[in-house]
């Protein structure tokens, strides 16, 4: 029998059948010496799994269920199933007071059917345009704003970034467990095209600002759930108004996108706040956004004692510090929370109130002033100790070569007293 017909006959991989050939009187002298009906283990056999081979069958049947159903599945869905179909299991967990390391174990043993069973993690495929972005502009950007900095003579916990981020009640999917051959993969999700857009910002030295959550809904007095948010916001007593978190802001807008009119709202309930704490002049990074622009927005941030910059158009991806450092991992971990809540509520679509607490739960659980502090140096805006010698006094910025770029950027803020009213319902 050839080495490929031993494989497909008992379901041994080529290098662990070698491996038998080479060692074969060494195997024949142990089974010789062993006593009778002694189980012999050869090598690469592997420790046999505590799980049945019924148990086994059941859940890769499950497994098969959801995925004609085009569900998503993965390890810890199993798992939840896995106990469900064998209480031993549970039991086990439960007598080692949810030991880690028997968590680790059962695991382990789920991946290792997984593999056994030609189940594998399917990804889809993603396109991407290629951009290209001229290094003067975004140093001359960053030198910019440094000798602003020197200029109003302020630190680094007077400078922040906000963006807004688009997040869906039912984020895509993009990875389920299946078959390894297919070639068309498909997930099903809970039927809810909700979405909401939610402003988080940062400042220089990582301190984060209460998020500004928008969902779709009528604004102004007519409004329901509008008027509701902003009893709560007047009376600051979220106790009276459902499941809502307590630290964040909240309003509403046809589409759930920020637009001129709720940048209004943001700096009364986020912005000002701040900046009446700080006492002094402060500095605001922006996109160039049109909501941002306007002439009632940027009158608003003027009296606030701030300098509103604006990112060039085009260079958010590597000047805008919520989309170098935070924009993923924060929705990371909202997807988190999603999947938590799909294994344990049968694809019920969820409601304001759960992705208010999931966008909570999401940047609190970000480690902010480490990711802060490496966002903010790889744009170019280090933090405060890079700027000031041993004597305190600010070094001045290397701007050599850089000046055009710099007066060009300081013609934005001439542009404001030239801007018409305008309101913007819908980010470009």
């Amino acid at each position: 029998m050839t080495l490929r017909a031993a494989r497909e006959a008992h379901g041994v991989s080529t290098s662990v059948l070698c491996s038998w050939r080479l060692n074969v009187d060494k195997l024949q002298d142990r089974m010789d010496n062993d006593k009778e009906n002694t189980p012999c283990r050869l090598k690469g056999g592997g420790r046999p799994s505590t799980i049945s081979a019924a148990t086994q069958q059941e859940l890769l049947q499950y497994l098969d269920i959801e995925r004609e159903l085009t569900n998503k599945v993965d390890v810890p869905l199993l798992l939840v199933k896995l106990r469900q179909i064998d209480p031993l299991i549970d039991q086990q967990i439960h007598d080692s007071n949810g030991s880690l390391a028997v968590r680790a174990n059962i695991r382990k043993q789920v991946w290792r059917i997984l593999h056994n069973n030609n189940v594998a993690v399917r990804r889809t495929t993603h396109q991407a345009q290629i951009t290209r972005h001229d290094h003067a502009m975004m140093n001359g950007f960053t030198s910019y704003i440094k000798e602003k900095m020197k200029i109003l003579m302020i630190d680094h916990d007077c400078i922040a970034n906000f963006d807004e981020t688009n997040l869906h009640f039912c984020p895509l999917t993009t990875t389920t467990l299946d078959r390894k051959g297919h070639r068309t993969v498909a997930v099903k999700t809970p039927m809810s095209g909700n979405r909401c857009t939610v402003m988080i910002g940062v400042t220089g030295d990582g301190h984060p600002f209460p998020p500004f959550v928008i969902f779709k809904g009528k604004h102004g007095p007519t409004g329901r759930i509008y008027n509701n948010f902003q009893r709560m916001h007047a009376e600051n007593d979220h106790d009276t108004f459902g499941d809502y978190p307590t630290r964040c802001f909240y309003s509403v807008q046809k589409k759930g996108w920020m637009d001129s009119i709720l940048m209004l709202e943001w700096i009364k309930y986020v912005w000002k706040p701040w900046t009446d704490a700080k006492n002094g002049p402060t500095i605001l990074i922006l996109d160039e956004f049109a909501g941002h622009m306007t002439a009632e927005v940027r009158e608003a941030i003027k009296k606030c004692g701030t300098h509103l910059e604006i990112i060039p158009g085009g260079y958010t991806s590597q000047l805008q510090v919520m989309d170098v450092g935070f924009n993923k991992p924060f929705k990371d971990q909202f997807r988190h929370h999603f999947d938590h809540y799909c294994r344990t509520h049968n694809m019920v679509p969820p409601k304001r109130e759960n992705v208010a607490t999931w966008i909570q739960l999401s940047w609190e659980g970000l480690s902010v002033q480490r990711i802060a502090t490496n966002t903010w140096r790889r744009i170019g805006l280090p933090r405060p100790n890079a700027i000031e010698g041993n004597d305190g006094n600010l070094i001045e910025a290397n701007v050599d070569g850089d000046l055009p770029v710099i007066e060009a950027i300081m013609e934005m803020d001439i542009r404001e007293d030239n801007i018409d009213e305008i309101v913007y319902d819908e980010e470009e």
